[in-house]
């Protein structure tokens, strides 16, 4: 539940959501929120949670139910991403050794030719040359160049063996490498193997919790009632959240602190950045973007953006720079970010398979936050976005358009 996830992210959540005012540099904070402030904003929140759980015990236990495996999901999902990556870094080393392997066989190739040929002038010269230059002492001249002609065939051959030598030692160690390399894909591919099969059967245990929960409504009006409900509650959990914070920055900013408040002050923590890269985005945070509910259209929480269908696994892209100020699990949301511009702009992305950033990084514009999935109970792949400005949600197209 959204309380369990604010216990643990404790003053880190709260105090992200306090970032810059316009004119301040992203990332730097407007002023230092004690930890008795934050305890009163989380108890807020754990209120607003709590009224939406009373209504059914059963219903309760069949959203805890999801939540667990769509957060099991998403950490099966982190693994083989996290597999997929080796695998194609093990792939790429084997690419490099086994070029490397032919570069070192051709040089072999070229060294035992050249071995060849020298070996064919010293047995031009007879079976025993040095005899032969000492037996010839009519032409000093010539003796002296027949010396040193054999003494600069003799160094290159031995040149020649020792880089033979080098080059079977080389060849020995790279293939030492490819039959490692090798071992290790083969584990990997049948972990990704393994994992797979997991990932099925969570799929499974996640399909049958959304099937309990809805069957726990019992119509499509006691659903939509409950979704009222959720949109309603949300809308007082974020408008609370933000005149919370709103009071506890002008308390703050004037001194009006307490001795103990004064001694819980805990520093905010250097910002990650999460770059963008090359990449860029288009006019919606995912490619190929299909609109499922436009804005003020969609039901129950989605009534406040835009629910954009696209394929599983796709990324979410950051379209605006800022800092995340939530990045975990949310009930009606199911795995979702916010980000925060430097004028207190909320942007939210919401049912997300797995994410990729953390509360309190900063992010550039076109930063990859997540990817696309189905968690919060959806029964397709899908994003939900939505902007707030000044605690109000907005048409994100038209915000967007004018951004």
């Amino acid at each position: 539940m959204i309380v369990t996830c604010l216990r643990r992210r404790g003053s880190l959540l709260v105090l992200a959501l306090l970032i810059m005012t316009p004119g301040l540099a992203p990332g730097v904070l407007a002023a230092d929120i004690s930890k008795a402030q934050l305890e009163r904003i989380g108890a807020t929140v754990e209120a607003a949670e709590n009224r939406l759980d009373a209504t059914s015990s059963k219903r309760r236990k069949a959203r805890q139910a999801l939540e667990k495996a769509e957060r099991q999901l998403a950490a099966t999902h982190k693994r083989l991403d996290d597999l997929a990556d080796r695998q194609r870094e093990i792939e790429s080393s084997l690419r490099t050794l086994n070029t490397q392997r032919a570069s070192l066989e051709q040089e072999r190739s070229d060294q035992r030719e050249g071995l060849a040929r020298q070996l064919a002038g010293l047995y031009r010269l007879g079976r025993d040359p040095r005899m032969k230059l000492l037996l010839n002492q009519q032409d000093p001249a010539q003796a002296a160049r027949f010396q040193h002609y054999l003494n600069a065939l003799n160094k290159a051959r031995q040149a020649r063996l020792d880089a033979l030598a080098s080059l079977n030692l080389d060849l020995a160690r790279n293939e030492h490498q490819l039959n490692e390399q090798q071992a290790s894909l083969d584990t990997t591919r049948a972990t990704l193997t393994r994992q797979q099969a997991t990932l099925d059967g969570q799929r499974r245990e996640r399909e049958q919790a959304v099937a309990t929960l809805n069957a726990e409504y019992g119509s499509r009006q006691s659903r939509l009632a409950a979704l009222k409900r959720e949109q309603t509650q949300a809308e007082k959990t974020f408008n609370a959240m933000q005149e919370q914070l709103a009071r506890a920055r002008k308390t703050t900013g004037t001194g009006e602190l307490t001795a103990e408040e004064a001694s819980a002050e805990a520093p905010a923590q250097p910002s990650r950045v999460v770059r963008a890269g090359k990449a860029t985005t288009g006019k919606w945070p995912i490619a190929g973007a299909r609109m499922l509910s436009a804005y003020g259209k969609g039901e129950g929480v989605h009534r406040n953006g835009v629910l954009l269908g696209a394929r599983a696994g796709t990324t979410v892209r950051a379209m605006v720079a800022g800092q995340v100020v939530f990045a975990n699990w949310m009930r009606g949301f199911g795995y979702l970010v916010i980000v925060a511009d430097r004028n207190n702009v909320l942007t939210l992305y919401a049912h997300n398979q797995r994410i990729n950033v953390t509360t309190g990084d900063q992010v550039e514009k076109g930063a990859a936050l997540a990817t696309v999935g189905d968690s919060g109970g959806l029964s397709q792949p899908a994003l939900y976005f939505e902007v707030r400005s000044k605690g109000n949600p907005v048409d994100p197209g038209r915000w967007l358009s004018r951004h």
